[in-house]
């Protein structure tokens, strides 16, 4: 047994990365010497082997497998965020060419309503303009009818005058009012 733990000595870490000579001469001179120390030996190689596999081993390789399936997992965030992104910017883009077209729709209505609005405006002056107009056109049409008048009774009176004068028939308007 001396000679094993002299052997495990030899290894600078503690662990053995391979079987030494002094190990095999102790494992030799063990197994000679009975077969319960060459049981002894077996279960010793094994619990190394059993401890280098789930010490040194399987962290190793649980540590390989996760350091890979994180790049992995890294690589298809970086894909899915760059998708992301690019359905995002795709989508920025269109809801600003429809802020723009909004926008140029609304300055188009604008410049129709404004049209639309001074169209009105006109027509309510032209039909402002029309009803005074229309009220001058009574007015005149009245004072004209009234000047008419007036200067029928006026011919009449006069035409009643000249018969007078020259001795014809009298008319009912004769001799003025």
């Amino acid at each position: 047994m001396d000679l094993i733990w002299k052997a495990a000595a030899e290894v600078p870490t503690g662990i053995p990365t391979g079987i030494p000579p002094v190990v095999t001469d102790a494992a030799s001179k063990v197994m000679a010497d009975s077969p319960a120390g060459a049981l002894l030996i077996l279960t010793a190689v094994a619990l190394i082997v059993a401890l280098y596999l789930l010490v040194i081993r399987q962290p190793g390789q649980h540590r390989a497998a996760m350091e890979k399936k994180d790049e992995a997992h890294d690589e298809d965030r970086d894909d899915w965020q760059k998708l992301l992104q690019g359905e995002h910017d795709k989508r920025i883009e269109e809801l600003r060419n429809v802020t723009m077209g909004l926008a140029n729709a609304t300055a188009a209505m604008s410049v129709f309503s404004q049209t639309q609005a001074d169209r009105t405006a006109t027509l309510q002056e032209i039909a402002n303009k029309l009803d005074r107009v229309s009220i001058t056109a009574t007015s005149n049409s009245a004072m004209l009818d009234r000047n008419l008048q007036q200067f029928q009774d006026r011919i009449a009176d006069l035409s009643g005058l000249v018969r007078n004068l020259i001795g014809g028939p009298q008319t009912p308007n004769n001799g003025g009012r």
